[in-house]
């Protein structure tokens, strides 16, 4: 879940930041190569994969804590469906 956030951030910072660089910049020259958007086709899959990883370790560690009874319930308060 860590390396998720880490790439999740890491990867929208930088593509945010060729963003604002991309459009804050108005000097451009006849003959230069536009790449405008080019940073989207890099940045957002990586922005994806990492809110993904994220994700699946959010399910993962709610999947695994939800095995225990939750804290404070006790055998008396349990639902008429659930095993012993």
């Amino acid at each position: 879940m860590m390396l998720g956030i880490a790439l999740t951030m890491l990867s929208g910072l930088c593509t945010m930041g060729m963003t604002i660089a991309d459009l804050s910049d108005s000097g451009h020259q006849g003959g230069d190569l536009n790449l405008s958007g080019i940073q989207f086709i890099v940045g957002l899959p990586f922005v994806v994969v990492g809110a993904l990883i994220w994700w699946g370790g959010w399910a993962w560690r709610r999947k695994h804590r939800g095995a225990a009874p939750p804290p404070g319930q006790s055998p008396s308060n349990r639902e008429p469906g659930d095993a012993p």
